[in-house]
């Protein structure tokens, strides 16, 4: 690297241009990352369960996390029953206002072709929604 004067630079300098170029980009990134995405990149190094996940914890006693079927990671599974834990925001339920826009109607047949897979594949699906929360038990129980 050289400077303006064409002079090579002393080392110390460089590293602390690279030390500099090295922190614009991580403030750069951390500024297009939305929170979602920072949660999710969280979550991946440390493994910890979201909040719905963690309030399906004391009802999912003995079902397995994090279950791979057809190309997509499902919450919980156990035996041929799978679990899917969606948030009404995050995944446009019906009971949102915004639920039949465009990127409503794309999320919803993405999630929909996801459930279809583990069908064909053999499993039975349980979809659990956040504003749904107090039937869960019920709604578990019958599944079993």
């Amino acid at each position: 690297m050289e400077n303006v004067a064409g002079k090579p630079r002393p080392k110390e300098t460089r590293d602390q241009l690279s030390r500099r170029n090295r922190l614009a980009w991580e403030i750069d990134r951390d500024k297009q990352l939305s929170y979602a995405a920072k949660a999710r990149e969280n979550r991946r190094h440390v493994g910890l369960f979201s909040r719905l996940e963690q309030r399906a914890l004391k009802l999912l006693v003995g079902f397995d996390h994090h279950v791979k079927v057809a190309g997509h990671i499902f919450d919980f599974g156990k035996d041929d029953l799978l679990v899917e834990i969606n948030g009404c925001f995050w995944h446009y339920h019906t009971c949102r206002p915004n639920c039949w826009s465009d990127e409503a109607i794309r999320k919803r047949w993405k999630d929909w072709r996801f459930v279809t897979l583990a069908w064909q594949a053999g499993y039975r699906v349980l979809t659990l929604w956040e504003c749904e929360e107090e039937q869960w038990g019920e709604k578990i129980y019958a599944a079993l």
